[in-house]
């Protein structure tokens, strides 16, 4: 009797956890939202070995922003919120996790580091102050800063600065906008040898005599050698209306490269992105524009086939708010899907600014909604968990 009064006890146990586990079908998609005291920008997610997540974000808008760090369990559900530095300027350009578990971010030439309880300090590795550091890129071991030049001058020097992961500089490479026949306006860096030699992806000026009324920005990518002679290949859009925006580089596992960039004019904008091999030889190019939408772009991420899924925003011609969309291509460059979200959830304007494919083939997008007026305000940060074809 008391092995059966036993067991009984068991099952009750049991079931009582399974009561209050969240339903199943939140495990593999979910919508969730996260108030904030002011409008927020989520730049980054990161899985911890729990299954939950990380979301560093912004909150404030101005150098009066606040980095925010939020932590959800697997399911998505609010765990705690701690600021990370109060008036670390807005607006992370690179946020990346180092082999202890921490973190380091950049706001242009600012850098900081912090751990997954949200501590943090600032660091001290800023460039010389006539120039301007561009995002940095976590390569194995080493953390590269890119930095350009002064802004109105035909020829400056660039830097390279590459640190080891305890923040320690190892060397500094500088090379001339003279050889690139143009001047780099911004850049990321891949492939750093100890000798100089290094590829970078971005946008530029295209004429070595830029005239900076009247030149439009073009994506380029370049191998920078210790003789000062260049590989280079210059995409142009033909159309002198549009300029472009290098906004996030991706190495690929054949030694290649892939540049997401954002082409613009005065009223309209859409992604572009393009494919490079080893030899920085294009292997394919493609824009994705919509005739009655402008397309935001603000992050690339590499799928497990071979594809890529970029998040953004959307504004349909004629409307007032931004929606968050996310667009898949192929790894021919070839659209698959794209998809606005759309949700009684999200307020005013709403975009994505990360995404992430997880273990299971679903994907995580982090961004954040916001809509002001008539005196009231609301503002979230939003994280949102779809199927692998970006369906709720």
């Amino acid at each position: 009797m008391q092995s059966y009064l036993m067991m009984a006890m068991v099952l009750c146990i049991v079931f009582a956890c399974k009561k209050n586990e969240p339903p199943l079908q939140h495990a593999t998609t979910f919508l969730k939202t996260y108030q904030t005291d002011s409008s927020a920008n989520s730049q980054q997610l990161f899985q911890m070995p729990d299954g939950g997540f990380i979301i560093i974000s912004i909150e404030g808008a101005g150098y009066a922003g606040e980095p925010l760090m939020v932590r959800t369990d697997k399911y998505g559900n609010f765990r705690w919120k701690k600021t990370i530095q109060k008036h670390f300027p807005y607006n992370f350009s690179a946020v990346f996790q180092l082999s202890d578990g921490s973190f380091v971010a950049q706001q242009l030439n600012n850098f900081i580091k912090f751990d997954t309880l949200g501590n943090s300090k600032l660091l001290n590795i800023s460039p010389p102050g006539n120039l301007q550091c561009n995002a940095m890129t976590h390569l194995g071991s080493n953390i590269i800063i890119p930095a350009c030049g002064v802004f109105y001058a035909k020829d400056t020097i660039n830097e390279v600065y590459v640190y080891d992961q305890s923040l320690n500089l190892l060397h500094t490479d500088s090379f001339y906008n003279g050889p690139l026949g143009g001047k780099p306006i911004g850049f990321f860096v891949n492939n750093v040898t100890s000798t100089g030699t290094c590829t970078i992806l971005g946008e530029k000026y295209p004429r070595n005599n830029f005239n900076a009324g009247f030149d439009n920005y073009k994506l380029f990518a370049a191998r920078i050698s210790v003789s000062g002679n260049t590989i280079q290949t210059i995409i142009d859009s033909g159309d002198q209306k549009y300029s472009d925006l290098a906004i996030q580089q991706l190495s690929t596992d054949d030694s290649g490269e892939v540049l997401l960039g954002s082409r613009y004019s005065s009223t309209i904008s859409f992604p572009v992105v393009v494919r490079f091999d080893k030899n920085l030889n294009v292997a394919w190019y493609s824009q994705y524009s919509i005739n009655t939408a402008s397309v935001t772009p603000n992050y690339v991420s590499a799928c497990k086939d071979g594809g890529f899924i970029i998040a953004g925003s959307i504004q349909t011609t004629g409307t007032t708010y931004t929606q968050p969309y996310a667009l898949k291509i192929d790894a021919n460059g070839n659209k698959q899907w794209a998809k606005a979200i759309t949700s009684s959830s999200i307020q005013g304007n709403g975009a994505f600014y990360s995404v992430t494919e997880l273990g299971d083939g679903t994907l995580a997008f982090v961004g954040g909604s916001s809509q002001f007026g008539m005196g009231l305000v609301s503002n979230q940060i939003l994280f949102i968990k779809t199927d692998a074809n970006g369906n709720l």
